[in-house]
């Protein structure tokens, strides 16, 4: 996550610090909406997750990817679902900023060019 201090996280990453089962969960949970007050702070980010109940999540990416959270499964797992989750929104941000800028870039050349030149291409 180059753009916000953090790094880039993988899906090898992630599976290196939970097993699929749990994976998968988060990937369903990134998907449903379930990350909730987001914050990305220099190399930490926290954000609440509904599961069963509203947990608090934080991931350190000063090193090695760390999580921590307040659900009974982060007692006996390195990344539980809900940190996955939360690991999987940071990364669809990003990628959604990069874009965002890439478009805002090839809008700015284009604008740049003039009228005549776009009608050429």
């Amino acid at each position: 996550m180059n753009a916000t201090n953090t790094r880039e996280i993988d899906i090898s990453e992630l599976t290196t610090l939970c097993e699929t089962s749990t994976l998968q969960k988060g990937i369903l949970l990134s998907r449903s909406g379930a990350v909730r007050k987001l914050n990305l702070v220099g190399n930490t980010a926290t954000a609440q997750v509904k599961g069963s109940l509203n947990y608090q999540v934080s991931l350190d990416f000063t090193g090695d990817l760390v999580g921590t959270c307040t659900c009974p499964a982060a007692q006996y797992q390195m990344l539980c679902k809900h940190g996955v989750a939360v690991a999987l929104c940071l990364q669809d941000q990003e990628q959604a900023l990069n874009q965002s800028s890439e478009r805002d870039t090839i809008k700015n050349h284009l604008q740049s060019l003039g009228e005549e030149a776009m009608v050429e291409m």
